[in-house]
């Protein structure tokens, strides 16, 4: 589904782009209609001078009405000259020489006075003018026409450079604006990079005056909203620091009580009593890692994963030594990543570590700067349990030790750190989790 706000500068570019169009082509339309009715004007003003001429020289004889044609001047002596004309009387039609006996299209005049456009002799349009008049007591019309291509060419050659100006227009307008688009919103950029600063836990202030006039209202409104994002996750982080802190002394009075002489005569009670400790210990350090997450800041240095791997895979060989696991290793060489070394053991520690208690003999670790892949040869787990493994206390098998939080605590540090992880088969047999860095 496309989406329902298109970019604002394809918008800006389009609507002005758009404005300038129409601007010209209005303006193409009152220049054009202009000149054409301007040429016309001027040369039926001129044929109607001509059909003056043309009667001041008529001359009636015994029977008829003849035209002294010599004294109107070459133009219409002239063979298809592009001027021309025709009288007709009651007894004849008289035409121009130069039509050079060519036939001359005569409408039919409904009116005294009537203009036409036809195709000439030669030409391809004509303008003709018609007058119908009374001469020597006979009813006389007289046709003069003039050549109008040449002002058809003058109006074709003036379509063609007001198009290309208008083209040169538009497209010079369009780089301008988007040019000065392009400035606009690059003055907007230090609000992503401040932004993603938040998001890392820094205290982050827009100055308005950065910014253009137009969004200072919106820079605003966005200080207001950080600073009462920032001061309630103060508060919740420190309400949860609290209470977990307030937790621990009578925790530690429950573990003390445990060894009293009272309980050792009840052993069952006192290893329920131990269970329930435990669990509410774990989420007290569960609550208290999460706090810290809340406060870590920007990652600065580069953690070398080489030895952080060693080190851990080490501790489990000892822990797991009953079932001889063999580690297949697989490390970019002089690998460093951007994570604080206390994070990287719990996370590489509770992965190898969940698939030790569930591998059959081996282990795998393939770790890039793009990913980390971690599999076991066990047995994998069931799609839809795949799906509840993270959730906090969610545990697979109840027989086996643990608390279902080990997971949950590597989720919230793939959270932290803006990554992302998938858990699907391997094709080692057992549970294949991959951690995407990017």
């Amino acid at each position: 589904m496309k989406s329902r706000f298109k970019s604002l500068k394809s918008q800006l570019l389009v609507g002005l782009v758009s404005g300038i169009a129409l601007v010209f082509a209005l303006f193409w339309w009152l220049s054009q209609t202009a000149l054409h009715n301007l040429s016309e004007k001027y040369v039926l003003t001129r044929l109607e001078h001509d059909i003056d001429l043309i009667v001041d020289h008529l001359i009636q004889t015994s029977d008829r009405i003849t035209l002294d044609q010599s004294s109107l001047g070459p133009i219409y002596l002239a063979p298809y000259s592009g001027h021309y004309y025709a009288i007709q009387t009651p007894q004849q039609t008289i035409y121009s020489a130069s039509l050079n006996h060519s036939d001359l299209n005569l409408p039919v005049l409904s009116e005294s006075k009537q203009v036409f456009e036809m195709k000439g002799p030669v030409e391809n349009k004509l303008l003709m003018l018609v007058q119908h008049r009374e001469i020597f007591g006979q009813p006389i019309t007289v046709y003069v026409a003039e050549n109008h291509d040449p002002i058809q060419e003058v109006i074709v050659e003036f379509d063609t450079q007001y198009a290309l100006l208008t083209l040169m227009a538009i497209f010079s307008v369009y780089l301008l604006q988007a040019q000065i688009l392009r400035r606009t919103f690059n003055r907007l950029k230090p609000l992503e990079t401040k932004l993603q600063a938040f998001q890392l836990g820094h205290n982050v202030q827009f100055d308005p005056h950065d910014y253009p006039i137009e969004v200072r209202n919106l820079v605003n409104s966005l200080n207001l909203a950080l600073k009462t994002s920032k001061q309630q996750f103060e508060q919740t982080r420190a309400r949860n620091s609290d209470l977990s802190h307030s937790l621990k002394t009578p925790l530690n009075l429950i573990f003390q009580l445990l060894n009293s002489a009272e309980l050792q005569q009840h052993p069952q009670l006192k290893q329920s009593i131990a269970d329930e400790a435990e669990k509410i210990l774990q989420k007290i350090e569960y609550e208290l890692k999460v706090e810290r997450f809340a406060q870590q800041q920007s990652i600065k240095e580069q953690l070398p994963m080489q030895s952080v791997v060693e080190n851990i895979v080490q501790g489990l060989q000892q822990i797991h030594q009953a079932k001889a696991i063999e580690f297949k290793i697989n490390i970019e060489p002089n690998l460093k990543l951007s994570i604080e070394q206390e994070d990287a053991y719990e996370l590489l520690g509770n992965l190898l570590d969940n698939a030790c208690k569930w591998c059959r003999s081996e282990v795998h670790l393939t770790l890039s700067s793009q990913q980390l892949i971690i599999e076991d040869n066990g047995q994998a787990p069931p799609a839809e349990e795949r799906q509840k493994l993270g959730q906090r206390g969610y545990r697979l098998d109840e027989s086996q030790p643990g608390h279902g939080i080990g997971l949950s605590i590597v989720k919230r540090l793939i959270e932290a750190y803006g990554w992302d992880w998938q858990l699907s088969a391997s094709d080692q047999g057992g549970l294949k989790v991959v951690v995407h860095f990017n």
